[in-house]
């Protein structure tokens, strides 16, 4: 009787130790389309007894009222104060791409000064003016302000990325969102020596202790993947 206690309390620990259930999580459209899509399907095949419900929002989601276990917010400034836990997942920096078709017609650009021979697309974003502030990679200088007059401004990085495979002109984005078009040579990357903009995703969490442990082991493999995820 007592072997089988044992045995018992043994089984009931692994249970609680081993990650199961719902793991409820939120991020940007872009996010979650360009960077996590294959992060979670290799989480699900990992962890084969966990589900995930992955919602993709560009609205800023409260994690605690909506009862989700964790949010990645993609940002260039730091995120608010709040009493979410946050832990940093990957820097994200901003590179310059261009249509392969364009570059072919018209050339690409030999240094900072050029673009403004070259039309451009423009993500907008509250209170930043279209200009292209863009810094050296390697070596420490000041940054070069180009000022832009756009032939396309949007919120919807999916949309300027297919104005500029359409050869619509030059775009700023996140490396993790043009990764997979310039794999298969839809785009390219132009000045590769500089810096568009800077930019940081973060998983925020509504508290620390007491974390399931299908809810810790996503995090940490969010944490583990991210890195390889956003690079080119």
């Amino acid at each position: 009787m007592l072997r089988e206690a044992e045995m018992a309390e043994t089984t009931i620990r692994h249970r609680l130790t081993e990650p199961t259930g719902t793991v409820r999580c939120t991020a940007g459209v872009a996010t979650m389309q360009f960077a996590m899509a294959d992060i979670i399907a290799d989480f699900l095949v990992k962890y084969p007894k966990v589900n995930v419900f992955a919602h993709a929002a560009d609205r800023t989601v409260d994690i605690v009222g909506e009862n989700f276990d964790l949010a990645v917010r993609a940002h260039s400034d730091p995120l608010p104060d709040s009493n979410l836990v946050q832990r940093t997942l990957a820097p994200a920096p901003w590179y310059l791409f261009a249509g392969t078709d364009y570059i072919e017609k018209n050339g690409a650009p030999k240094n900072p000064q050029d673009l403004q021979t070259h039309p451009s697309l423009f993500m907008m974003r509250t209170g930043v003016s279209p200009v292209w502030r863009l810094r050296h990679a390697r070596q420490a200088r000041d940054e070069v302000v180009v000022p832009l007059t756009p032939r396309l401004i949007a919120d919807d990085m999916v949309g300027l990325q297919q104005a500029a495979i359409k050869g619509i002109g030059v775009v700023a984005l996140p490396g993790y969102i043009a990764r997979a078009a310039v794999q298969s040579g839809a785009l390219c990357r132009i000045l590769p020596d500089w810096l568009a903009g800077d930019s940081t995703l973060t998983a925020l969490i509504p508290y620390r202790q007491g974390l399931l442990p299908s809810v810790r082991s996503f995090l940490d493999h969010l944490a583990a993947e991210f890195p390889k995820a956003v690079l080119l």
